[in-house]
């Protein structure tokens, strides 16, 4: 009988145990899914995510033109006023208000003048002080009385910190963007 008695405490027991035994290791492998979990996620941040990084001290994109228009006035945000195709003097400024993607601080926006055969007769420019996605650009010219009328051209370029064709960064690199030929009157 002692036996019986002491198989029905051990077996009660056991039970106790066993069930305290299934709580213990469901609480365990909760722990041990976090700490994996932990890992893996510090893996893929460190995988896909790397650290912030200064930026490149010289622009990586290169700037573009979105549109050119000659105009002797200006609407807001220095869009142009009428196009023209023939400027015809009187008192008013000639404007190529070039509208320009990809610009940033320390690049200028270059207009160069010429004449038919191909003589620069003024240079214009504007600097970027912040970066920006497109913008207009009004390029003035007060053309001098003197000047004959003819063909002219102006050609507008982006100086300044960029990339060079080989993808080398450089303190001052010219990127030609666009051009247009109009008359004088």
């Amino acid at each position: 009988m002692t036996s019986t008695l002491l198989l029905l405490v051990l077996g009660a027991c056991s039970t106790g145990d066993a069930e305290n035994a299934e709580v213990a290791a469901t609480r365990e492998a909760g722990r041990a899914t976090n700490v994996v979990a932990a890992i893996e996620a510090t893996q893929v941040v460190r995988e896909f995510f790397s650290p912030t990084e200064e930026p490149p001290p010289h622009p990586t994109t290169v700037p573009s033109l979105a549109n050119l228009r000659l105009t002797t006035s200006l609407r807001d945000q220095d869009a142009p006023g009428d196009t023209i195709y023939t400027f015809r003097r009187g008192g008013s400024p000639l404007y190529a208000d070039a509208q320009v993607a990809n610009v940033g601080p320390g690049q200028r926006v270059v207009a160069v003048w010429a004449n038919s055969s191909g003589e620069v007769v003024e240079r214009t420019a504007v600097g970027m002080e912040n970066e920006r996605e497109l913008v207009w650009v009004p390029l003035r010219w007060d053309v001098p009385g003197s000047l004959p009328g003819g063909s002219y051209s102006v050609t507008i370029e982006v100086v300044g910190p960029g990339t060079n064709e080989e993808g080398t960064p450089t303190d001052e690199v010219a990127t030609e963007i666009g051009s247009l030929v109009f008359r004088i009157d």
